[in-house]
């Protein structure tokens, strides 16, 4: 049927030219199929325009256009369906674009489909190659990172120690070695910026035009999977590489945190971004309130089980089990090697703010964090006071504004400090996220998520409201 020949290819027998084999075989498999529905018309109309564009080496389209539609009278019986391809082929040629998506097309497969990527790697083609780390053997280059803890761990503490130390090119913690010479940080965090990030980031002693910081504009805006954002976010902060995303759950943007499916979705997104920049990426979450002595270390990490599985390298963080004032830096899971003693330190006031201090090593394991549960450790009187105030106000609804949910507890008689207190120590996990108002005012919403009160039966409105409402 077919004829081939060095410079081309001849199709049932005519002597329309077309290019090369691969043409002539896409064009044989097209014309053997049966076009089994009306309705499916364009779909099956976009394989054959895009024939036409194959046709390269005819370089005058009113040639190619001719001799295109000589083929398709030949060959395609179906006068609606020729309709259909030159339609196509004439909106494709007006498309500035086009030049664009064929070029993004690295492969057809056998069914004739157009890829923007090759489906498979053949593994006589690869090579082995070392991973290279932020912190050996903890934090990995090109690679998901996540550190897990309650609300008061230092986690944040810990992420922008490292982002410092890596901006002046200093030895990571406990005498490890530098990575490399100084590099830049992009942060994405729930916390005030002026307030509460920026002193945590003097108090450092960060280099602070290596460290970029996005706007709450811009992560009202944001998605985890969003590559796009992520890349201009990415050059416009000159090719950071360290990421810090705290939380992420901030940034699913509708999708449930809770869901395998979805979560892995966005992160197997946010990993292959990573990877393709050789960026190190440390995502910062919730532990559970209660910890039970039979939990799994990786079960205490809040929401879908993607969040420990989708990261290649887990650190749980949170009180030492012997020492109040310390804390366990802990490794519960690496993809990538052994896992790492526990390293410890401790959040110490300086300039007004807080920044961790090392302290040294310990053969405690991820088990062993939060250990003794802080359920009954006494409070101060006022924290208290407030706690049972918040439980209240939370019952009432479970998103506030966090200026409106402040100025009601001032007038109740409970100040700022003991309000935050009860966020920060946490007495009740109390999350953040920034929002918009109708008139474009931005604002951080404080909520918590259905089961948070584990000491009384959750009322029945306790399904997680769209923050977007407040």
């Amino acid at each position: 049927m077919e004829q081939f020949s060095t410079n081309g290819c001849a199709v049932n027998g005519t002597s329309d030219y077309f290019p090369d084999p691969l043409t002539a075989f896409k064009i044989r498999r097209m014309i053997d199929g049966e076009i089994k529905a009306v309705k499916r018309m364009t779909q099956v109309a976009k394989p054959y325009h895009q024939l036409f564009f194959d046709m390269e080496d005819i370089p005058d389209k009113g040639i190619r256009r001719e001799m295109f539609g000589r083929f398709l009278e030949q060959n395609i019986p179906d006068l609606d369906l020729r309709i259909e391809i030159l339609r196509q082929v004439s909106v494709q040629i007006k498309d500035p674009s086009r030049k664009k998506k064929e070029e993004e097309i690295e492969m057809v497969g056998a069914s004739g489909t157009a890829y923007p990527f090759e489906l498979i790697m053949r593994a006589e083609d690869l090579e082995s190659e070392p991973v290279e780390w932020l912190w050996e053997p903890r934090i990995p280059f090109g690679f998901l990172t996540l550190f897990a803890g309650r609300t008061g761990s230092g986690k944040s503490l810990v992420a922008i120690d490292i982002a410092a130390r890596f901006s002046r090119g200093q030895e990571m913690p406990l005498g490890a070695e530098a990575s490399e010479a100084p590099g830049g940080t992009l942060i994405l965090s729930e916390d005030n910026v002026k307030h509460m990030l920026m002193p945590r980031i003097v108090a450092s002693g960060a280099d602070r035009t290596k460290i970029r910081i996005m706007t709450i504009k811009a992560m009202a805006k944001f998605r985890l999977e969003d590559q796009t954002m992520l890349d201009d976010a990415y050059e416009a902060s000159g090719q950071p590489r360290l990421v810090i995303i705290d939380p992420p759950a901030n940034f699913l943007k509708g999708r449930d945190e809770n869901s395998n499916e979805q979560v892995r979705s966005v992160l197997m997104t946010l990993s292959s971004w990573a990877e393709e920049r050789s960026v190190a990426v440390i995502l910062i979450t919730h532990c559970n309130k209660s910890v039970k002595s039979e939990t799994q270390a990786l079960d205490r990490v809040i929401g879908s089980i993607s969040w420990t599985t989708a990261t290649r390298i887990v650190h749980l963080l949170g009180t030492h089990p012997k020492d109040e004032e310390s804390r366990l830096f802990a490794m519960c899971k690496t993809n990538l090697g052994e896992l790492d003693r526990s390293a410890t330190y401790r959040i110490v006031p300086s300039d007004g703010s807080s920044k961790v201090s090392w302290t040294g090593y310990c053969d405690l394991k991820a088990r062993d964090v939060e250990a003794k549960s802080r359920d009954n450790t006494p409070t101060a009187p006022r924290a208290e006071k407030a706690l049972g105030w918040l439980k209240e106000k939370f019952k009432e609804k479970m998103a506030w504004k966090s200026t409106e949910l402040l100025e009601a507890g001032r007038q109740d008689g409970h100040s700022r400090s003991a309000l935050w207190d009860v966020k920060t120590q946490g007495l009740i996990e109390i999350r953040a996220k920034p929002e918009t108002d109708e008139d474009g005012t931005r604002y951080w919403t404080w909520y918590v998520l259905p089961g948070w009160d584990r000491d009384e039966s959750p009322p029945a409105q306790l399904d997680d409201p769209p923050l977007s409402a407040f």
